[in-house]
């Protein structure tokens, strides 16, 4: 009988036991989802802050469309550009309005949007040069057309031009897949190839990038 009794009480307590412990881990969770939310909302908050003082600190955010600037950039990314109060400068990253007189070239992903991504190759003052194959800047090969086989069908002798005050050369980084300068002179002319100055959004150094 005792053992029984004994039998018979274990369980009861042991169910209380459990009920106990059940309570406590439940509640230890609840504390733990409660503390979870509050940091999920902070650093929600947190980023909408930073992402709305983005432009008072003088950055920029872009996403990257298309292929015409990697390595540097690829398809997607999305980019952070430390505006310039200076002048543009050579190698800076833009962010310019297409001109008008740019074709839609269909291998370009950016062909069909307004705004594109590039780097200055040339500015305002710049003295280009298409001689001997080669697209020279100030004297200094910026690319060679006939060393990477680029095709240039519509320039078919040398070329001088100093650039005027609102005149920028923009090229992409992967050449064969970016519609710019270089491509609309040598598929369109010499005539077009420059966008302006005065149509760029953003300039500078890349801060960050995804």
């Amino acid at each position: 009988m005792s053992g029984s009794g004994s039998s018979a009480v274990t369980p009861g307590r042991a169910r209380k036991r459990r009920r106990g412990l059940d309570a406590a881990t439940w509640g230890v969770a609840r504390r733990a989802l409660v503390i979870v939310g509050a940091t999920v909302a902070t650093v929600t908050a947190v980023s909408l802050i930073l992402l709305a003082a983005v432009p008072a600190f003088g950055v920029s955010v872009w996403t990257v469309l298309g292929s015409s600037m990697e390595p540097t950039l690829d398809d997607g990314s999305i980019v952070a550009v430390r505006n310039s109060d200076r002048p543009i400068q050579h190698g800076e990253i833009v962010v310019v309005g297409k001109p008008e007189s740019w074709y839609r070239e269909g291998k370009d992903a950016s062909s069909h949007r307004d705004l594109l991504v590039k780097r200055v190759a040339a500015v305002p003052g710049d003295t280009l040069e298409v001689v001997d194959g080669e697209i020279r800047v100030n004297g200094t090969v910026v690319y060679s057309l006939k060393e990477s086989g680029y095709p240039c069908p519509a320039v078919t002798g040398d070329y001088r031009h100093t650039l005027s005050g609102s005149e920028v050369m923009v090229l992409g980084d992967n050449a064969f897949f970016s519609l710019d300068s270089r491509k609309v002179m040598c598929t369109m002319g010499i005539g077009g190839m420059f966008v302006d100055a005065r149509q760029v959004r953003a300039h500078g150094r890349i801060l960050a990038s995804t």
